[in-house]
């Protein structure tokens, strides 16, 4: 029985996708639903950041930023943009993975 299982698990690892897949098809923005682009327009127009914007978006919503920092992370290459008192992260796709806020 013990024997059975390992085998089991052993080849529920191999079918998995590796690790580094898994993180690159988190970085492909699916298309989004009406609803969800209203949502993103509007966050724009109020000049907020929401998670999952591209580039442009931001862009559009808050302005330039003052710099653009490049990390590398897992062996992969992230971008922050800093603003004056808020940071906006950037997966490898170029859509928002986070942002933080400091105190003013």
């Amino acid at each position: 029985m013990r024997l059975a299982s390992i085998v089991l698990l052993a080849l529920l690892a191999a079918c998995a996708p590796p690790l580094a897949d898994r993180d690159a098809e988190r970085d492909v923005q699916q298309p989004r639903s009406p609803r969800e682009q209203m949502r993103y327009e509007t966050a724009i127009a109020e000049r907020r950041v929401l998670w999952g914007m591209s580039k442009e978006e931001v862009l559009k919503s808050w302005g330039p930023p003052m710099r653009k920092k490049r990390t590398r992370y897992r062996g992969r290459v992230r971008e922050n943009w800093v603003y004056r008192y808020s940071d906006i992260f950037f997966d490898s796709g170029g859509y928002v993975t986070g942002t933080t806020t400091a105190a003013r």
